[in-house]
């Protein structure tokens, strides 16, 4: 379904009448209800080319020199408590947080398979043949690791460390893939 930013903001809900609660909720969230404009987003669909399996030993990103837009405190606070209260698909939400801190693009992050994910969830190996940047493994920030973990275990019901992290393994419909 492809949809434009006029159609997304006639289609979102006006922000909900204030209320002492509510207040004291959005005092600790300077942009809930606000549209939020992430740089490290702008990969996201890039047009690469599918990648074979990889089970290379990827480097640090920045051991390549490989940087993704830094989000700031706020922006970070609110994408991650967006992505854990919103969004019902754990493999959605890990997706869309990977791409969030690492600036991949859909290609990349359909390499991404459980075995990628570090034991403690505090990296992430995503692949490219050299395609873009290489292969490289991101640090996860702690915000992402319950989305990613949760991704994982969700995998494991139903294949094994095999199985493409970000992909619905319960077959469900979803509107809107990444």
């Amino acid at each position: 379904m492809e949809t434009s930013i006029a159609e997304a903001c006639a289609l979102l809900p006006e922000g909900e009448p204030a209320t002492l609660e509510r207040q004291t909720v959005q005092a600790g969230r300077p942009l809930a209800n606000r549209w939020i404009s992430l740089p490290a987003l702008t990969t996201l669909k890039a047009l690469d080319d599918a990648t074979a399996p990889c089970r290379c030993a990827a480097p640090m990103a920045e051991d390549r020199d490989f940087f993704p837009p830094v989000m700031p405190p706020a922006t970070e606070t609110e994408v991650a408590w967006r992505l854990h209260h919103a969004t019902a698909h754990p493999y959605l939400a890990a997706q869309l947080a990977t791409a969030a801190f690492t600036a991949a693009s859909t290609t990349q992050l359909n390499t991404a398979h459980v075995r990628d994910l570090g034991p403690d969830a505090s990296t992430i190996t995503l692949h490219d043949h050299g395609l873009r940047s290489g292969c490289m493994t991101h640090p996860v920030p702690a915000w992402a690791r319950p989305l990613l973990r949760a991704a994982a275990l969700l995998q494991r019901l139903t294949a094994d460390t095999g199985g493409s992290l970000f992909s619905n393994p319960l077959g469900s419909e979803v509107m809107g893939d990444v």
